[in-house]
């Protein structure tokens, strides 16, 4: 689960994104997990919205 930080026009909102692993009990393969969604800054919790607003309010 990651929450990222998204601006609107005059409010804040937290987005949250749900990756569930999934595994196969009989088979014994590996757990599996969809990849992250990209980000405009590794690692970072802002979204491109939140971006954008900051570089345009400079």
């Amino acid at each position: 689960m990651a929450e990222r930080l998204d601006f609107m026009p005059t409010t804040f909102r937290v987005l949250v994104t749900r990756r569930p692993r999934y595994g196969c009990r009989s088979c014994e393969s590996a757990v599996v997990q969809a990849p992250a969604p990209a980000r405009i800054v590794e690692g970072g919790i802002n979204t491109e919205a939140l971006v954008a607003q900051v570089l345009a309010a400079k």
